[in-house]
């Protein structure tokens, strides 16, 4: 992972979305976060954090 991506899952974090920082943990670390996670709350995450 590079500082961006750090920062990214840092602020995450700061935000309470811990949901959402372990999508991005498992996303930069090159793993496919719908295969860790329930359908529905794959994509409940990611309407809710469009911003990638």
């Amino acid at each position: 992972m590079n500082a961006d991506q750090i920062e990214t899952i840092t602020a995450a974090i700061i935000e309470g979305k811990y949901s959402w920082a372990c999508v991005l943990i498992l996303r930069y670390a090159g793993y496919n976060p719908a295969d860790y996670l329930p359908y529905r709350t794959y994509r409940r995450l990611i309407q809710e954090n469009r911003c990638l």
